[in-house]
This record gives C-alpha cells, sequence and structure tokens, in this order.
C-alpha cells in the first residue's frame, strides 16, 4: 500500500524524507482510465479482457503463443509476390535510398520513397501507424495523470488540453501575438 497516512511511502518517508514515491506505469494507467470517455475505456477493458484470459493460465498463453507463431510461420519468401520481391531488390541497392535511411526517420524515409516503391512502401507505413498509436496511447495515459492532478479534479472536458499535449504541432506565439491587438484602457 502506498498510503499517504500509514502506508509504505509514509513508512519511508519518516526514515528518508527526500525519497520520492510513485505509482508503476500499470496503476498510474488504471488511474487514468476512470477519467477516460466513455468509447475509450470500454476499449480499453476489452484489451484488458483479452490480456488477463491469456494470461490467466499457462495453457492459454501457450496456446496464444502456438497461434501467434502458426500465424507468422505461414508467411515466406514464396508467399511475396514477384513483384514486391523485385521493389525489394531495387531498394537494397539503392545507395541514395541507404544514405536517406540512415539520415531520416522511418515514417519520412517510407513516406519519401512511397512513389517510388509504392508496395514495400505502403506495408512499412502500414506497420509503422500500428506502433505511432500505441505510442500515442501510452503518451496520452502519460499526459492525463500529469493533466488530472488533485488539483484539477474536476475538470469534465480534458480533451483540448490532451489534443495540444499530444500535437507534434508547435504554435507560432510570435504569430498570435501579433495578430491580437490590445485592449485600451478605459
Amino acid at each position: 500500500m502506498l498510503g499517504l497516512q500509514s502506508g509504505f511511502i509514509t513508512r519511508v518517508k519518516e526514515k528518508n524524507p527526500s525519497a520520492v514515491g510513485t505509482h508503476c506505469i500499470l496503476h498510474r494507467e488504471a488511474l487514468a482510465s476512470r477519467t477516460l470517455p466513455a468509447e475509450m475505456r470500454d476499449v480499453l477493458n476489452v484489451a484488458i479482457k483479452v490480456v488477463n484470459f491469456i494470461k490467466a493460465g499457462a495453457l492459454n498463453s501457450r496456446l496464444f503463443t502456438l497461434v501467434i507463431h502458426q500465424i507468422l510461420s505461414r508467411h515466406s519468401v514464396a508467399d511475396i509476390s514477384e513483384e514486391v520481391q523485385e521493389e525489394f531488390l531495387e531498394l537494397k541497392f539503392n545507395s541514395t535510398a541507404e544514405v536517406d535511411f540512415k539520415e531520416l526517420d522511418l515514417e519520412t524515409f517510407w513516406i519519401k520513397y512511397l512513389p517510388v516503391y509504392p508496395l514495400i512502401s505502403r506495408q512499412a507505413l502500414r506497420i509503422l501507424t500500428m506502433f505511432g498509436s500505441t505510442y500515442l496511447c501510452e503518451a496520452a495515459f502519460s499526459i492525463l495523470v500529469a493533466v488530472k492532478t488533485k488539483y484539477r479534479n474536476r475538470l469534465k472536458n480534458i480533451e483540448g488540453d490532451l489534443r495540444c499535449a499530444l500535437s507534434g504541432i508547435q504554435p507560432r506565439i510570435q504569430d498570435l501575438v501579433a495578430q491580437k491587438q490590445c485592449q485600451a484602457s478605459h
């Protein structure tokens, strides 16, 4: 227990006042999930049920592992069309693409080469967007924990705060300030 009055952290702080207590990531996500909109909470609950079912017993976990291995083993080089294989070989020996791959982030690289290698690029971008959405979900939980503090626990509509925090777009503060007219004194 981490309780504020008699929990573990309180006892540690009695011995060392500079100690800092924190919740594990799973507990923080559980706390944050209580304030999620209904649709997001429903999706999260289904995902939790699936993971709990798989992890509930050794048999479930082994069966899940076997299913995943079977799915992955079905795909071989023979399953890949000749067009994709040719694109891959062209890309493999493209020295300009090799330099770009080292200098650009993955998303930018595949977007740049989408017109040149459309089959491979589309597949790569499909895979990358899966990880992007997972990252955004984790980032949203962390931001939600920071935004919904005990001092701001009555916030009802935090979508705007989350949108601003998760957006990669940097606001142009100077432009906004320049467009704003000062209010004349009375």
